[in-house]
């Protein structure tokens, strides 16, 4: 009987030991306590956003963001203008078990949010918890669709 407890208390051990390596839990909703998932499906829930602490100032939000990585997650600060760019600042890559790791490069230039549908989400998110409109920046119109055509 003795043995039979002892093999049954190893192996609910090591369950729980296997339980960190289920691929759902790298992105559930709660794993970042103090940040928003984004979304739970598809690549914006490898994205989260932390609502609380966005700060505004000369036309700009930054807010910090988590980016979960195959091997780790990033934890960095943001930049939007809510007119269609975002610019991620330097931050700081951690590996699956929360170990510091590496600093993780931002952004040289701030790029453009239209092509990509996640980053979006996450500016639209972020710009409308800072109370800032979105505006959508112009698209250049080349002058010779502006100027009737002339006759000679």
């Amino acid at each position: 009987m003795k043995r039979f407890v002892i093999s049954l208390i190893s192996v609910l051990i090591l369950a729980a030991c296997n339980q960190g390596d289920d691929p759902a839990k790298a992105t559930a909703p709660d794993r970042f306590p103090g940040f928003t998932q984004l979304s739970p499906e598809g690549d914006k829930a490898k994205l989260y956003v932390e609502l609380s602490t966005l700060k505004q100032q000369d036309q700009l939000v930054q807010f910090k963001l988590v980016k979960v990585l195959d091997n780790g997650y990033v934890i960095q600060e943001a930049l939007t203008d809510c007119r269609g760019s975002l610019k991620t600042l330097e931050g700081m890559q951690y590996k699956a078990d929360g170990k510091q790791d590496k600093p993780y490069p931002g952004l040289a230039q701030p790029i453009p949010v239209s092509s990509q549908p996640t980053l979006a989400t996450l500016q639209q998110k972020v710009c409308q918890q800072a109370g800032m409109e979105i505006i959508e920046p112009r698209v250049a119109v080349a002058d010779s669709a502006e100027k009737p055509a002339s006759a000679t």
